[in-house]
């Protein structure tokens, strides 16, 4: 029981110490970006989501690291396959899903509200 505690406090000063050099190369950062956008009664309705969802479809498939700044959603979350990330509900937040961590050769495979 000792020995498990002590691996697992030793395994989290370890993901903090990581955490604090943040992301390495063009890996997905950790945390999402700031709220400080301004979301209208419009941004829950779910035919609004389904048309924003539509417009960002053209993005699947596509490397990453190709797309340009001005495709890509203001509030917008990328995921790799091993990015941790919060479990709040924010239907206003576009998550793109990538195949990897590393964004340079990161293709975008799955796109959702949350």
């Amino acid at each position: 029981m000792r020995l498990n505690l002590l691996t697992i406090i030793a395994a989290s000063i370890i993901q903090l110490a990581m955490a604090a050099q943040g992301p390495v190369n063009n890996q997905v950062p950790i945390v999402a970006p700031a709220n400080d956008i301004d979301v209208d009664a419009d941004t829950a309705n779910e035919s609004f989501r389904g048309d924003q969802i539509r417009l960002y479809s053209n993005l699947l498939g596509q490397l990453f690291s190709s797309i340009p700044e001005s495709e890509l959603p203001e509030l917008r979350r990328v995921i790799g396959p091993n990015t941790p990330m919060t479990m709040d509900y924010r239907p206003e937040r576009v998550n793109i899903f990538v195949s990897s961590e590393d964004l340079s050769i990161a293709v975008v495979e799955d796109i959702n509200y949350g």
